[in-house]
């Protein structure tokens, strides 16, 4: 699996106050679009946090059933890229600060999909964070991040990971 790492601020380890391991995946509909989520303002790959009991790959394939309704197995899913993010001076959702080290880990699907929409089971916090799911081209993918106005000071990151992703993608 291709490694990229993403450090603007030079930060070494001894600098991390914490690590986080998620896992996203490409997920491609039916007219090869692209299936994201706009979450607390912030556009996003279908994923999340890895739970202490979980591989990547079975968080992976929870976060997909949760947020899109679609049930896929291990044979699905091969893996694309793993992005180690550090960021500095990253604000918590308690309005702290912290320097983080987010490593996750990107599949991509080789089954098209179509969500469920009636199968979705969001938690509080994305229901609460008005989590919307959308499908799009990956040049739209690229227009959606230069013009998103959030106020999230988080989404600065989020861009940059996918626009590592899209830089990879071969789409046809």
């Amino acid at each position: 699996m291709e490694r990229v790492i993403i450090n603007k601020e030079k930060l070494r380890k001894e600098e991390i106050d914490k690590t986080k391991i998620k896992t996203r995946v490409i997920l491609l509909n039916e007219k090869n679009e692209i299936i994201l989520c706009n979450y607390n303002g912030c556009y996003l790959l279908i994923g999340g946090k890895v739970e202490k009991q979980e591989t990547i790959k079975e968080a992976l394939l929870r976060e997909i059933k949760e947020e899109i309704g679609v049930v896929l197995d291990h044979n699905d899913i091969k893996e694309f890229i793993l992005i180690e993010h550090y960021q500095k001076n990253y604000p918590t959702e308690n309005n702290t600060i912290k320097n983080n080290l987010l490593i996750t880990y990107y599949f991509i699907s080789k089954k098209k999909v179509k969500i469920k929409y009636d199968k979705i089971t969001l938690s509080e916090s994305e229901k609460k964070h008005n989590f919307k799911l959308i499908q799009v081209s990956p040049t739209e993918i690229m227009q959606l991040l230069e013009n998103n106005n959030t106020l999230n000071p988080r989404a600065v990151y989020y861009k940059e990971e996918l626009e590592e992703i899209i830089k990879r993608l071969k789409i046809k």
